[in-house]
């Protein structure tokens, strides 16, 4: 993560906004597997937020950076900044495979990094936490992890899986 020199105001009004956020409402299914979880698609979530953002005089900005081909697919890289309008920013870039060039598979992983950037930054959890579901489903509920600014390993390489079954 990077910020800006001073991020005072920033925060003042981040926290404010945080006391503001409504509830996101979870109208999308994902299925992996036997398990299956609701989640905000990103316009649900950006549509809910962003006039509280406004109020507050936040801005989110998502841009994308190169997509690096590798010998597995390619690597898609994303800036995520947090704006106030006193010029203080916060900006945090994070990488994601996508196991193939087919356009499709692409988009779907910027859609997905775009997503949790954006709670990310926000500091908002718009979905249920899946990090520690197993591919069967388990009898108790999943202790609840962490999150990390980078994927671990271990995480890149389940979402490597996942990706390639696209």
């Amino acid at each position: 993560m990077e910020q800006s020199d001073s991020i005072k105001e920033l925060a003042a009004a981040l926290v404010a906004a945080q006391g503001e956020f409504p509830a996101i409402t979870k109208s999308k299914v994902a299925h992996v597997g036997h398990y299956s979880y609701q989640y905000a698609d990103l316009a649900d979530l950006v549509e809910t937020v962003r006039p509280v953002l406004h109020k507050h005089g936040l801005a989110v900005v998502q841009t994308l950076g190169p997509v690096t081909v590798t010998g597995e697919g390619v690597m898609v890289h994303l800036t995520t900044e947090l704006l106030h309008q006193s010029g203080e920013w916060i900006r945090s870039t994070s990488s994601l495979p996508a196991a193939n060039t087919n356009p499709q598979a692409v988009g779907a992983v910027i859609t997905y990094a775009r997503r949790y950037a954006y709670q990310a930054i926000l500091g908002i959890a718009a979905e249920e936490d899946t990090d520690a579901q197993p591919a069967e489903p388990a009898q108790e509920k999943p202790t609840r992890v962490e999150p990390t600014r980078h994927a671990t390993e271990a995480q890149r390489k389940k979402i490597w899986a996942l990706a390639r079954k696209l």
